[in-house]
């Protein structure tokens, strides 16, 4: 490294004496190339780099029009960058700044967060949640009345919660095969040992709990013990089922569509396969939007998510909800509910949303003026806005460090062994 710096250092001395009368620098450039290259053994790729380089020199000392200049142009950007000396922008935030920026934040947000909680009061929903988990039975078929005081126009939405089910914890999450839902066919059996605990069919030979069946190949993966779709997030599936009615009788049904609940991009994750392991059902099931809304994870404990598109306006007056309740949430002490909802351009009913904003938005303003109150109080000045300032702490910058060499200055000696303090004395 310091035979390579030495090189760099007589090239640019040999550059600076061009332009002053330093005849044949040219030839000087290349015998400083050589006698480097004589000095170690350099490889063919090394040498063509060096020549190129030795060329463009050339080009820069001797003149060379054009492309002499864009050759030292191009060297000396080179140069700049390697020595960090590139230009660079450093964002200075004063009070000023800060205070202006907070005042903004607090009048965007306040506005929005208005918007969003009046548009939430106006959403036209049934009413509050209706719990039907301690009132319908598993297994059974239960009739609830409520009551809509406000006409919602269609499309509305019916909407299942479940509380305390935690779909975010991670051998939920994970116990899925992407492979079988795009409609492909396992070949070993590490394509879905990530489904378990929900792997095997009941009464298969084989077990999760058994290493001994994680073996990747054929020999021993029996298709036909493997569960499509596998997992317990597929498995856990949703199966409650609701019918809007008009009369206690349930003559006449409000209409409900599953299509268009789901996001559109989860259509691709979701595939039909082919026979003999993706029979009809499975594939009706992977078709499903209700079995798409399922896979999509809730990330709290408190789970909502769309069953159904009302397609008609529902008036103001007395419907019942007629449930096949299903669902067993009694194990892990959750509760079911229902709701009704319209939509609007921020979504469903959502008044937390707009409160979230409108303190934030308060927030910000009590801080700008905070800010603004400190700094008409206690107003301070950097040091870069006042060149005066700036003057005087460089000069006291200086001038401690002259006191900090002068400190440290150790006495020398003269030939006869005299300090130049002997000298002063003696003086």
């Amino acid at each position: 490294m310091k035979r390579v710096e030495a090189g760099r250092t007589r090239i640019l001395i040999a550059l600076a004496t061009a332009g002053r009368g330093g005849g044949n620098v040219a030839e000087r450039l290349r015998g400083v190339r050589m006698r480097r290259e004589g000095d170690s053994l350099w490889s063919p790729v090394l040498r063509r780099r060096r020549q190129r380089s030795v060329e463009m020199e050339e080009d820069v000392v001797g003149g060379g029009g054009w492309r002499a200049s864009l050759s030292a142009s191009k060297a000396a950007r080179i140069e700049r960058f390697k020595q960090q000396t590139m230009g660079s922008v450093t964002v200075t935030y004063t009070p000023r700044t800060m205070i202006l920026l907070y005042l903004c934040i607090g009048v965007v947000f306040i506005p929005i967060g208005a918007t969003i909680f009046a548009g939430s009061l106006d959403v036209r929903d049934a009413g509050q949640e209706i719990e039907y988990s301690s009132r319908c039975g598993i297994g059974t078929n239960c009739m609830l009345r409520f009551e809509v005081k406000r006409t919602i126009a269609a499309p509305s939405y019916l909407y299942y919660v479940i509380t305390n089910m935690m779909q975010n914890y991670l051998t939920y999450a994970r116990s899925r095969s992407h492979l079988q839902l795009r409609g492909g066919t396992p070949q070993f059996i590490t394509d879905v040992m990530d489904c378990c605990p929900k792997l095997f069919k009941p009464f298969a030979n084989g077990s999760c709990t058994n290493k001994s069946h994680f073996v990747d190949d054929k020999n021993g993966f029996n298709l036909t013990e493997i569960r499509n779709p596998c997992g317990l997030a597929a498995w856990s599936l949703f199966n409650d089922s609701y019918t809007l009615c008009r009369d206690s009788a349930c003559d006449t049904v409000v209409k409900l569509s599953d299509r268009n609940i789901a996001w559109s991009t989860d259509a691709n994750k979701y595939r039909p396969g082919e026979a003999p392991h993706f029979s009809n059902a499975i594939n009706r099931l992977l078709q499903s939007e209700r079995f798409r809304v399922w896979m999509r994870l809730s990330g709290f404990p408190r789970i909502e998510k769309l069953w159904a598109r009302i397609e008609e306006d529902l008036a103001p007056g007395v419907y019942y909800m007629r449930i096949n309740s299903r669902y067993n949430v009694k194990m892990f002490g959750g509760e079911k509910y229902f709701f009704i909802s319209g939509l609007k351009w921020f979504g469903a009913k959502n008044l937390f949303l707009g409160i979230l904003y409108i303190i934030t938005g308060l927030l910000c303003m009590l801080i700008a003026l905070v800010m603004l109150g400190t700094h008409i109080w206690y107003p301070r000045k950097p040091a870069h806005f006042d060149p005066d300032l700036l003057k005087a702490q460089l000069e006291k910058l200086s001038e401690e460090q002259k006191q900090n060499e002068r400190s440290i200055q150790l006495p020398t000696t003269d030939l006869n062994g005299a300090t130049n303090n002997d000298h002063r004395t003696r003086a």
